[in-house]
């Protein structure tokens, strides 16, 4: 058995230190009646009551000591590894989704998306193209070579058809990162230009988004963002984007670390509450 906050063990010391005086001075009354009693009980019954009295409160003791016990227990946070913890070889993933029916500089655009993949190392980054219709350029990879490649090439008159249809960007990046099983996915939008109107009911895959304007105030892009229900993010704002991702990368750590473990917190409470539950008991008589 471990302990998430073994310090709280310490408190134990105390309980025991009170505990010892406490029942040093519960000894004292074997030799008399407290308080004024003597003065009512016949002298020969004095000492059988004196007796009976701290007979009938060491049970009451010892469950308020084993309770206290448990709750110091409880916080100390105890629990038992219950297995090997789920090991996500696909934890995490970004795609980036060029958005080059915008009418901006592209090359604005390419440099956005290195600094991105520059930002996170170790996450596998895929790169989606889009104007009036989406295409994959590069897959799942941390080969930043290979993506810094393909960026370069990447011009609005590569694209079969112009126009401009940023959703179906998202749409493809969220539908990448849902074929490869990514636990921590990110779609990021990188657009700009002219805002477009926002597209309210927009379907997601649960992962994260986020839309970066370029060329333009993002205040204007707020409407759009907040209606596809995305973080909304200038080119100097990237920290806030790569922040969501580590976010969530970690929930997820969490998770698979949680199904390996047995929690016994919630035993060491119930298990002070049922003795509490004991001090009230009617006791016996006669």
């Amino acid at each position: 058995m471990s302990f998430d906050a073994p310090a709280a063990l310490l408190l134990l010391c105390p309980l025991v230190l009170s505990s010892l005086l406490i029942r040093g001075r519960g000894s004292l009354a074997l030799s008399g009646l407290p308080g004024h009693w003597n003065r009512v009980v016949e002298p020969a019954l004095r000492r059988f009551l004196a007796r009976r009295i701290p007979e009938r409160r060491t049970g009451q003791f010892g469950l308020c000591l084993a309770i206290c016990v448990l709750l110091v227990i409880a916080l100390a946070g105890p629990h038992i590894e219950a297995g090997q913890p789920r090991v996500y070889g696909n934890l995490a993933g970004r795609v980036i989704v060029l958005d080059l029916g915008a009418g901006i500089d592209v090359r604005d655009q390419r440099l956005l998306a290195q600094r991105l993949v520059e930002a996170s190392p170790g996450v596998p980054v895929a790169i989606v193209a889009v104007a009036a219709d989406a295409f994959d350029i590069v897959p799942l990879t941390t080969d930043r070579i290979q993506i810094a490649r393909y960026l370069q090439v990447l011009d609005p008159s590569i694209m079969p058809e112009a126009g401009r249809a940023p959703q179906l960007g998202i749409a493809q990046g969220e539908a990448v990162l849902r074929n490869a099983g990514i636990v921590a996915g990110q779609t990021v939008l990188i657009t700009g230009g002219d805002p477009l109107p926002p597209l309210f009911g927009s379907p997601r895959s649960g992962g994260l988004r986020a839309v970066v304007a370029l060329g333009a105030e993002a205040s204007a892009w707020l409407d759009y963002a907040e209606a596809l229900d995305a973080r909304l993010a200038g080119p100097a704002d990237l920290s806030a984007i790569t922040d969501d991702l580590d976010v969530s990368v970690k929930q997820g750590m969490r998770a698979g670390g949680a199904q390996a473990r047995l929690d016994l917190t919630p035993w060491a409470v119930a298990a002070a509450l049922a003795l509490w539950l004991g001090l009230f008991r009617r006791r016996a008589t006669g």
